[in-house]
């Protein structure tokens, strides 16, 4: 019994200095590791903070201002969220509608189109410079466009769309504010399109339904500055009897004419009559 004990206590002495040997190791490198890294970085700071202390006072006024322009950011559209929360509460039910739905609750100005100043842009005309997030501004809109191609193709034309208490069961009151020389718009601005006519209604042709959105509307009637004009269903009868009994190349050169004499100066609209997202 004396000899096995004593092998047993003897191999775990050997295990044990073996152990301790070996952590001391251990114990040895991990300590020279962190020395070695508290003095990497101590090098590193000592280059970046002192030696380019000029590159740090640039880095940190860069920090500084971005920080302070995005807590001015923050606090205006707090600000704007707030004026148009209340601005919402005296809304009459079809502006409220026109905010939510179609406009997204102010996130969809752009109205699916592409703003470009060189081809499209939205303008709110009741938009004010000191509230330009007021959902009032909705009730009218422009769209200037500009066909780039085709008989209108180069001049700037402006439809208004004006919106009733009865949107979105009927059609907002839509004009060609630029004089056009067009089939479906007579000289007066009115337009003749299937959007702005009620399905079912009085015109035959009417496609308008309370489930069109304004992305449907407006795009559907842009179609009409790039070759989607009707001859057989017009609403100026003298371009239409033009085209039909002159032929295309007189309504092309009165068309023209047109372009060159009313649609060529682009519109000038102010930043906040734009849309701000």
């Amino acid at each position: 019994f004396s000899f096995y004990y004593s092998f047993f206590f003897s191999f775990f002495l050997l295990f044990f200095f073996y152990f301790m040997f070996f952590f001391s190791y251990f114990i040895f490198f991990f300590f020279f590791f962190i020395i070695f890294y508290f003095f990497i970085s101590f090098f590193v700071l000592f280059f970046f903070f002192f030696k380019q202390k000029t590159a740090y006072e640039m880095l940190r006024s860069l920090v500084g201002s971005e920080m302070c322009i995005r807590d001015r950011y923050q606090r205006r559209v707090r600000g704007s969220d707030n004026c148009t929360m209340a601005a919402l509460k005296g809304l009459e039910k079809y502006v409220k509608y026109l905010y939510v739905r179609d406009l997204k609750k102010g996130k969809n100005e752009s109205l699916g189109l592409p703003l470009d100043d060189e081809r499209c842009i939205v303008e709110f005309p009741n938009a004010s410079e000191e509230d330009p997030m007021n959902p009032m501004k909705y009730v009218e809109i422009r769209v200037h466009y500009r066909p780039e191609s085709g008989i209108w193709g180069g001049g700037w034309y402006t439809l208004q769309f004006c919106f009733t208490e009865n949107w979105p069961n009927e059609p907002p009151k839509v004009k060609c504010l630029t004089k056009i020389w067009h089939p479906n718009i007579d000289t007066n601005g009115d337009v003749c399109h299937s959007l702005v006519y009620m399905k079912g209604g009085a015109h035959p042709n009417g496609e308008f339904t309370a489930l069109c959105t304004l992305d449907m509307l407006i795009q559907g009637l842009l179609t009409l500055f790039n070759g989607s004009e009707n001859y057989e269903d017009p609403l100026n009868l003298d371009a239409s009897a033009e085209y039909l009994n002159e032929g295309r190349d007189t309504f092309e050169a009165h068309a023209r004419q047109w372009v060159e004499q009313y649609a060529l100066d682009p519109p000038d609209v102010p930043p906040h009559r734009r849309p701000q997202m």
